[in-house]
């Protein structure tokens, strides 16, 4: 069902002008740039689980040896189909994106801030983002605060 949503979502998805360029379709002014909403989405969380995913199979991490997944606080809807990719639970997600809106490049500093009292030595934390220039990346942080 997840996946009938999201094709209709990109078959509607009308394009807006932007710095950013993904997808350029027949039609489309070739001199400008378009960046295609619910495609993009898409490609987020899918790029977001790939790289977190890496990271857990390297660290040899499941979903209950994590405390935290911290993602970039663009969309919760990206945050929330990136965990449950992992299968973690709604305690283990940390979301502030209802508080502060998107805060580009300070958000995951600004969540572990506010997570720092509820974590342990040894936590694992899966930080996670997407960003302009369709960059992408995660890893894993061990908590060694007090």
């Amino acid at each position: 069902a997840h996946k009938t949503k999201r094709k209709r979502r990109e078959e509607e998805d009308e394009p807006t002008v932007s710095s950013a360029s993904y997808d350029v379709r027949v039609g489309l002014d070739p001199g400008l740039r378009y960046l295609f909403g619910a495609k993009n989405n898409t490609n987020a969380e899918d790029k977001m689980s790939d790289a977190r995913e890496e990271v857990m199979t390297r660290n040899n991490l499941k979903g209950s040896d994590i405390k935290y997944l911290v993602a970039h606080q663009a969309n919760k809807r990206i945050i929330t189909a990136t965990a449950d990719r992992m299968n973690l639970t709604e305690e283990q997600t940390y979301i502030n994106i209802e508080r502060y809106g998107n805060t580009t490049t300070a958000s995951i500093p600004i969540c572990l801030t506010e997570i720092s009292g509820n974590l342990k030595k040894g936590d694992n934390i899966i930080l996670a983002a997407f960003g302009a220039g369709f960059t992408w990346g995660a890893i894993n942080l061990k908590w060694n605060g007090q």
